[in-house]
């Protein structure tokens, strides 16, 4: 027989029937929150995996051309020490020729040449005493003087012979500093032709250091940012640096090796007008 419910059990049941809703209620939450969290770590996991891949490749490049790298920054410095070495030693090897072959007969030519000066000195007051009175005396024909022009003529006759032993004298010694400097210049003319092929090229030599000049610099600046990339753990950032570095010291050791082959052309030049210099 049904009997109507107490007052206290009445107000358990509902107590529980509340309890329970509660904790369902607690319990979606929960599970919302958890399924949010996983949705979102998986949103991003792709872009986490490709961001890793980026960085493991970009440290795999660097890995693959560092012993590459390395050789061929040694190589550069071995071909820069060469090719000043051979730049210095050819240009004090064309110092040393150009003061030999200006020191040719040097000594002959200096004396001849004082003398010529000494004779022109010693004999200009006679010459130009007879050149004054050659003008005197035309100067005197001219104004109708011809007792006064006849006299001059006379003065300067008398100078005749003189001036011609003088003028025959400075010729001489005129003639043998001409002689003498023709004489050096054939002498020296076949090591002076040689020393003409070296400036050709010196022309070379001067445009390619400048393009080698803009090549390190390039170099220099895709090298600092291999280095900053490293520094701040960027692989990516020092892979590319390091390409870029490695692909501007491959243009530098090119043009490194080509200086150094003008540098020997010029050393055999030299070698050759050294031969040919007067003995």
């Amino acid at each position: 027989m049904w009997e109507p419910m107490i007052a206290d059990e009445a107000g358990n049941r509902k107590g529980n029937r509340s309890a329970v809703t509660k904790g369902t209620t607690v319990y979606r939450k929960f599970a919302a929150v958890i399924l949010l969290t996983l949705s979102l770590l998986f949103l991003h996991l792709p872009q986490a995996k490709a961001a890793t891949s980026d960085w493991d490749m970009a440290l795999e490049r660097i890995s693959n051309l560092y012993n590459d790298y390395s050789a061929l920054q040694e190589n550069i410095t071995l071909n820069t020490g060469i090719l000043q070495k051979l730049r210095k030693q050819n240009n004090d090897e064309l110092k040393a020729i150009q003061g030999k072959l200006k020191s040719t007969d040097q000594v002959l030519i200096d004396n001849l040449k004082l003398q010529a000066d000494a004779v022109r000195k010693k004999h200009a007051p006679l010459l130009e005493k007879y050149k004054t009175l050659g003008q005197q005396a035309a100067a005197a024909r001219k104004a109708k003087d011809l007792k006064n022009a006849a006299v001059l003529d006379l003065q300067r006759n008398k100078l005749k012979t003189a001036v011609a032993a003088a003028q025959a004298e400075i010729k001489a010694k005129s003639e043998a500093l001409a002689l003498a400097r023709k004489q050096t210049t054939d002498k020296t003319q076949p090591a002076r032709e040689t020393l003409a092929a070296i400036s050709a090229l010196r022309k070379e030599t001067t445009s390619g250091n400048k393009e080698l000049t803009a090549a390190q610099r390039l170099r220099t600046e895709a090298h600092k940012r291999y280095q900053a990339g490293m520094k701040q753990g960027d692989a990516p950032g020092a892979a590319a640096g390091m390409e870029t570095s490695f692909a501007q010291m491959k243009i530098v050791q090119a043009l490194q090796l080509k200086l150094i082959g003008w540098e020997k052309q010029i050393s055999a030049l030299l070698r050759a007008a050294e031969l040919k210099l007067p003995k």
